[in-house]
């Protein structure tokens, strides 16, 4: 396939391509959707440089894993959504961990007994 075949190939084309372990069909998937994905992640993560990071890595361990991602009808659907799970998952790694009013009573009260 040349540069051109790859640029008119439908995402679901390219991602069983990609499965074949096709590098070129990856790169042209990563230059579609990376800008759209950084857009989506960026809404949600201020910081520029995380929200790259999260993008990159997402984009990355979909070639990694690209054996074991079956993907039958819409990509840009299974994209979006894994996108929207990994930015629930980092908001859920990075937010402080809430401690009920009674353990901070008991914390306080044992804090005074000792």
């Amino acid at each position: 396939m040349d540069k051109q075949e790859y640029k008119n190939a439908a995402d679901i084309e390219l991602w069983k391509f990609c499965r074949q372990d096709d590098a070129k069909a990856y790169d042209e998937l990563f230059y579609r959707y990376y800008p759209r994905i950084y857009r989506f992640v960026s809404g949600y993560v201020k910081d520029t440089m995380e929200a790259e990071d999260l993008c990159m890595d997402h984009l990355f361990n979909l070639w990694v894993k690209r054996k074991r991602i079956n993907i039958d009808g819409n990509f840009s659907h299974y994209l979006f959504r894994s996108t929207h799970n990994l930015v629930i998952s980092h908001f859920r790694k990075t937010l402080p961990q809430t401690v009920s009013l009674d353990e901070l009573k008991e914390e306080r009260q044992s804090g005074r007994q000792a």
